[in-house]
């Protein structure tokens, strides 16, 4: 298998580089690679990925809402985008607080 054959694709080209660098390929994200079966950490739960996913969705509705002109048509509006900001940032800080206090920052 030739270099130019695994880099012709998207898939192949990642696949390469986990090859080249010993890496497991998958699209979990570091937390899952770093957190071994002895260490479960709250944060490699399925419902806390799910609410952080679900933060994230929102998070993208309250940007694409968060402009004057929606303002103008619908102000209580503002309302809905704060209250939508303030959950994201609740869930987003205490993930933080959550890593941090795992990283050995905060004993």
């Amino acid at each position: 298998m030739t270099r130019n054959s695994l880099v012709s694709t998207g898939q192949d080209s990642s696949r390469f580089l986990s090859q080249m660098y010993n890496l497991p390929l998958n699209d979990s994200g570091p937390d899952e690679v770093l957190a071994n079966d002895e260490t479960q950490t709250l944060l490699n739960n399925f419902n806390i990925k799910l609410l952080l996913k679900i933060s994230i969705v929102v998070s993208a509705v309250s940007v694409s809402l968060n402009t004057p002109v929606t303002f103008q048509y619908a102000p209580e509006l503002r309302y809905v985008c704060l209250s939508m900001d303030i959950f994201t940032a609740v869930v987003f800080l205490v993930e933080m607080i959550i890593k941090i206090k795992c990283g050995g920052l905060i004993k």
